[in-house]
C-alpha cells in the first residue's frame, strides 16, 4: 500500500471511515489528540518499532477488539511465538505462528477488555 493512501484514509474522521482510519493512524504512528500538524511523508517511511536485529514489527489496530494483525519484516523467518501479557506480567494467550508469512492475525475475542503487552520470540 502507497504511503499517500494510508495518510488519505489516515487524516479522515473515524466517523465515516471507520476501522480503516484508526488502522492507518496506528500503521503511521499518528496520535490525533498530539499532533496539531501534518508530517511530512518521509517521517512515515521510518519504522514505529526498531530493535538491532529485526527493523519493522507493525501490531494493529491498537486498540483491537476480535483480531489483532501482526505484520512481520522479512528479517524474521521460520516458527516464532507470541505471548499476550496482562498488566500483572500473566501470559493470557500464547500461540506459535510460521513467521514465514508475513501477515498474522490472532483471534484475540476471547480476552477481557484492558492494556496488554505483547512478545514475539523468533529462533533467531
Amino acid at each position: 500500500m502507497k504511503i499517500n493512501t494510508l495518510l488519505d484514509i489516515a487524516y479522515q474522521s473515524p466517523l465515516t471511515g471507520g476501522d480503516a482510519v484508526i488502522s492507518a493512524r496506528v500503521i503511521l504512528g499518528i496520535d490525533p489528540d498530539v499532533e496539531n500538524e501534518r508530517r511530512t511523508k518521509s517521517e512515515y517511511v521510518k519504522p514505529i518499532q526498531t530493535n538491532p536485529t529485526i527493523n519493522n514489527i507493525r501490531i494493529f489496530p491498537n486498540p483491537a477488539n476480535n483480531i489483532l494483525y501482526i505484520v512481520l519484516d522479512n528479517s524474521i523467518d521460520g516458527m516464532s511465538s507470541v505471548d499476550i501479557f496482562d498488566l500483572t506480567g500473566k501470559v493470557v494467550y500464547r500461540t506459535n505462528i510460521n513467521a514465514t508469512l508475513k501477515l498474522q492475525n490472532i483471534n484475540i475475542s476471547n480476552l477481557n477488555k484492558g492494556i496488554y503487552s505483547i512478545r514475539i520470540s523468533t529462533n533467531n
